[in-house]
């Protein structure tokens, strides 16, 4: 499916997310390494494909970095922190993260994504995953409108 804006899917901790926004044609995959393991999303993004996999990383990872980079190879790496990643970018994209209580914004590739979508500014759109109501079973009602409203229709 195509979409009318970009789209990332964050806070992806399980493959019943990973795979509804991979179907739904979404641009990236964003896995939090507060949320997940390095082994855990290498399992996800092994069983998924179309989406990109990005990495936001903290202070609490910092000895995750080079592994993190180096076993899931993602498009692009980001931090909310006062990290400095610039050493990565012969070998990663580097990622502008902000995030407060109520939004997550990121600058990648000079596009800007936001949890506030403004569709009149033809803004692109950061969605997030929730865990799951036990594995591989989710309802996913509140994300099919949003993301059926951004299908294009041919």
């Amino acid at each position: 499916m195509d979409l009318k804006v970009r789209v990332i899917a964050s806070n992806i901790t399980n493959l019943t997310d990973a795979r509804y926004f991979a179907a739904y044609g979404i641009h990236y995959l964003l896995f939090d390494l507060n949320e997940i393991s390095i082994s855990a999303i290498k399992e996800i993004v092994d069983w998924v494909s179309g989406p990109k996999t990005l990495i936001l990383i903290n202070n609490a990872h910092t000895d995750d970095i080079d592994e993190a980079v180096l076993k899931l190879e993602p498009y692009a790496i980001g931090t909310t922190d006062d990290l400095d990643l610039s050493y990565l970018s012969g070998h990663v994209k580097l990622m502008e993260v902000t995030a407060d209580d109520a939004n997550l914004t990121i600058d990648l590739d000079h596009l800007h994504y936001s949890t506030r979508y403004e569709p009149t500014k033809q803004s692109n759109l950061i969605i997030r995953g929730s865990h799951e109501d036990k594995v591989g079973f989710k309802s996913f009602e509140d994300l099919d409108d949003i993301l059926e409203s951004l299908v294009i229709e041919f």
